[in-house]
């Protein structure tokens, strides 16, 4: 079981930048988890006053062998 925490950016359109791991820097995992984010599916952005920002977030990532 390995958890990490990154960070990143979530613009407007939802694409991700600036992604980066917080905890279990320069190991395997960080950069599979780091790589999930960057390649993954678009997130939804935040919004004010219903228009969509720019905004960062700090997500946690566990990874857990199956049993």
């Amino acid at each position: 079981v390995g958890t990490c925490d990154v960070q990143f950016i979530v613009d407007k359109d939802g694409s991700t930048s600036n992604v980066e791991a917080l905890t279990l820097k320069n190991s395997v995992l960080a950069e599979i988890f780091t790589d999930a984010i960057r390649k993954g599916p678009k997130w939804n952005p935040a919004s004010i006053d219903g228009k969509p920002v720019k905004a960062w977030r700090r997500q946690k990532v566990t990874f857990r062998a199956p049993d």
